[in-house]
């Protein structure tokens, strides 16, 4: 696991590479690991895989068949567990025509971004940065000539506690502290209706 000083010290290397995958792994292994991973993935309908494909893809990167070779334990927790926790990829369900059922996938997640940036030499303003690149991985090619920044950003977002009753959280899940939500910004039309 990367320590929180390489951690940023990648993060501000980020501004002046455009690859943000120097960011979430530390190791030269990893990061050629991930990266044929992430091209793999972009081959998918929906940017979306089942664990059983992954395996697969796995097992030819174990033997060396993918042009970088690491082992099954590292992928998964290196390559794999760092973009599930982070929040690049999820883990989910999705329904299996052969088998009639759904099975376990990843997904990549196109994150949701502002179009106002945070203020400079913030800890917001790298992650924001972070994300931009990130989503220009999977933008198509015409996409990045005319901007994949602006194509994938999000309309404005305000941070939303979540619905409480009597204080009391809605949710399902107790938790001490409020958890925030990102929601689009709704405006209200200031013209008057017409009688």
């Amino acid at each position: 696991m990367k320590s929180a000083k390489s951690h940023l010290i990648s993060l501000r290397r980020l501004q002046s590479s455009p690859d943000p995958l120097y960011v979430l792994f530390a190791r030269t292994q990893s990061r050629a690991a991930g990266e044929k991973f992430l091209k793999w993935m972009q081959e998918a309908p929906n940017l979306q895989r089942t664990a059983k494909e992954v395996s697969e893809f796995c097992n030819a990167l174990a033997a060396g068949n993918r042009g970088t070779r690491l082992a099954r334990p590292n992928f998964y927790s290196s390559v794999l567990g760092t973009l599930v926790l982070m929040g690049f990829m999820e883990k989910n369900a999705l329904y299996d025509e052969k088998l009639g059922s759904a099975v376990p996938a990843y997904k990549i997640v196109i994150q949701p971004v502002t179009a106002r940036k945070p203020m400079k030499g913030t800890f917001l303003y790298l992650a924001h940065e972070l994300a931009l690149k990130w989503n220009e991985l999977f933008a198509s090619p015409t996409e990045r000539e005319n901007g994949a920044a602006e194509k994938v950003r999000s309309p404005e977002y305000e941070m939303v506690k979540p619905q409480t009753s009597h204080g009391k959280l809605i949710s399902k899940k107790t938790s001490a502290s409020f958890r925030y939500e990102l929601r689009p910004i709704q405006y209200e039309s200031k013209t008057p209706e017409r009688k």
